[in-house]
């Protein structure tokens, strides 16, 4: 099932996109559950008061009660991982709505055509990562700990350890307090091995990516979702860009 929330002020934009999700539905056969609000500030109400967590939120760039950017920011605060649609007359504000992790950005009179495909990319996203839900155990620290293995920003060698960096719990906009790093004396080979070869990579001898936060790669440098950016050596590269584009095609 998806469960969609339309924040659209004009009604004949909300026909429009109301027929083309029934169209999907009727095309695909998932159940497409959908909630219009003509009110960014409609919408955090349910979010914060009967924690409505829609699995995609449909964003008119020019709704009227709340700037765009304030409504996500807002949403990022509460959910990170809830996937965001910006739909816009033109690309004029592609590259400023990147800071939100916007799942697709629309052109409006490509909508009845992109929106479908962005749709079908949510679906086989949500069932790979269903097939991908593991837990990674620490169990030699003094403190023996299970990581969802998706959680896993990158590992680091740290002499004869392995430093896990990790994604801050959140709910509600709030960042639960605890170590954002955790520490196994392991070699990087061998929690590679763990790990698993399709969802990380080695971009230098010494660091381990996990491939599901990487939002770009430019030069030698690796961007990751939470704005870190790690160095990466030139020969790792051409292997990494190769399995960055092979887990992109999921999502393409």
């Amino acid at each position: 099932m998806l469960d969609i929330a339309i924040v659209e002020d004009r009604e004949a934009e909300e026909v429009r996109i109301r027929k083309c999700l029934n169209d999907y539905e009727k095309e695909k056969g998932t159940l497409v559950k959908i909630r219009v609000f003509d009110k960014g500030r409609n919408l955090f109400y349910e979010m914060e008061e009967s924690e409505y967590r829609p699995t995609v939120l449909l964003l008119d760039i020019q709704i009227s009660d709340m700037s765009w950017i304030e409504i996500a920011r807002k949403v990022r605060g509460i959910d990170e991982n809830m996937h965001l649609i910006f739909v816009a007359h033109s690309d004029r504000y592609a590259k400023d709505t990147i800071e939100y992790s916007p799942f697709r950005y629309i052109i409006q009179a490509e909508l009845l055509k992109e929106l479908p495909l962005a749709l079908l990319a949510i679906e086989e996203k949500m069932e790979w990562e269903n097939r991908n839900l593991d837990f990674y155990v620490v169990s030699d620290a003094k403190h023996p700990e299970r990581i969802r293995t998706n959680d896993i920003l990158y590992v680091e060698k740290d002499g004869k350890n392995a430093v896990i960096a990790k994604r801050p719990k959140r709910r509600e906009g709030i960042t639960f307090q605890g170590s954002l790093f955790s520490k196994t004396r392991k070699s990087l080979e061998t929690m590679y091995e763990e790990l698993g070869s399709d969802q990380f990579a080695f971009i230098d001898r010494s660091v381990l990516v996990n491939l599901n936060h990487v939002m770009g790669v430019e030069n030698d440098r690796v961007f990751l979702r939470d704005g870190t950016v790690l160095q990466a050596c030139p020969i790792r590269m051409k292997e990494l860009k190769e399995k960055i584009r092979e887990m992109w095609k999921v999502y393409a």
